[in-house]
């Protein structure tokens, strides 16, 4: 059965799913991050909210990660922030970012990489000491990066003008650039040795990352 949960005041703009075994209520969970700068959490056994997060953005909540015993959030405020997923209290807020955070995304090193309209992508070890600022390392983009995936040394970014770029981690080179779109680029998901985008304009297209070569894979016309 489907059923709609309500509670923002604006648009949803991020999801992240938890399933916790231990938990004494529900073990199934989801957290939601909207345009009205909260964060909210909800019961998807009982199929209601049961908690408005601490106000710790001052801006759009455009992504939320659950990593571990964490959950993290960024925001147009330009902020990365740091919550304890079982207590969900606020551990710590970073500025990210010289503009809003875009994107997060998981990498297999167990770090986390951050899209910028300042055209960055960051690595953050949140939970060590890598430096004093919290990142590891910065990858320059041509453009506002919008969304950004990676795997080992292969991190792909799409960017508002409508291209996704090809990167390597540890050199921060560009690699290739894939084009096909016609607007910005809104969600990448790579699966094995291909790239799937999706855009404004309407599309998904799929690339063979050591290629280049794309197609389309759905237009709704738009």
């Amino acid at each position: 059965m489907f059923s709609a949960l309500r509670g923002h005041a604006s648009s949803i703009n991020a999801l992240a799913y938890r399933w916790d075994p231990s938990a004494s209520s529900s073990r199934h969970v989801l957290f939601s991050g909207s345009g009205d700068e909260t964060i909210r959490v909800w019961d998807l056994e009982e199929q209601k909210c049961v908690q408005e997060m601490e106000k710790a953005h001052h801006g759009y909540v455009s992504s939320l990660l659950c990593v571990d015993d964490y959950l993290i959030s960024g925001s147009f405020d330009r902020t990365i922030c740091l919550w304890n997923v079982h207590r969900r209290t606020l551990i710590k807020s970073i500025k990210a970012h010289a503009h809003c955070v875009n994107s997060l995304f998981l990498h297999d090193s167990g770090c986390v990489l951050s899209g910028s309209w300042d055209g960055h992508i960051r690595l953050w070890d949140l939970r060590g000491k890598a430096s004093d600022k919290g990142y590891v390392q910065i990858l320059k983009v041509p453009d506002a990066a919008l969304c950004v995936v990676g795997k080992d040394n292969d991190i792909f970014c799409g960017l508002h003008d409508s291209s996704v770029v090809a990167l390597d981690l540890r050199t921060g080179a560009h690699r290739d650039t894939f084009t096909g779109h016609t607007s910005y680029v809104t969600a990448l998901h790579q699966a094995n040795l291909e790239l799937f985008s999706a855009s404004a304009d309407g599309s998904v297209r799929v690339t063979d990352i050591r290629t280049g070569n794309s197609r389309a894979v759905l237009e709704t016309g738009l």
